[in-house]
């Protein structure tokens, strides 16, 4: 059983919320990203000040993606895995993240059409760790 008053407190102590999509589609559109977070919010009376985070279903993004994240004032983007080694992460030990995107994205990128860049000074990348 689901219980919004006890899951919003840890949330709202812990840290940020992230959030998904409506109908987890790969690449998804401006309107599931911003719609999975208003339902978050108005399910769970999280603020959606409060779910700053994304991670795109099958780790499918692209570029149109990630422009419509900053737009709607999203902080982070966890959707880029980080394969180690790699350029920017020679070891576990020694991973080169988060980093902005706003110069671009330093890694290799062997999911979804990443592009090089987020349009958005704000704008983060915590790259899915491989399990």
């Amino acid at each position: 059983m689901f219980h919004t008053e006890q899951h919003n407190t840890v949330v709202l102590r812990l840290k940020p919320a992230a959030t998904h999509t409506m109908t987890h589609v790969g690449n998804p559109s401006r309107e599931e990203i911003v719609g999975a977070r208003t339902w978050l919010a108005n399910a769970t009376g999280i603020p959606e000040s409060k779910i700053v985070g994304f991670r795109a279903p099958f780790l499918l993004h692209d570029e149109q993606g990630r422009k419509a994240l900053a737009e709607a004032g999203f902080l982070y983007d966890s959707s880029i895995p980080d394969n180690v080694p790699s350029k920017i992460s020679p070891s576990l030990e020694q991973r080169s993240w988060p980093y902005r995107m706003d110069q671009g994205i330093p890694q290799d990128c062997d999911t979804g059409g990443a592009g090089r860049r987020l349009d958005r000074e704000r704008g983060w990348a915590q790259p899915a760790e491989p399990s």
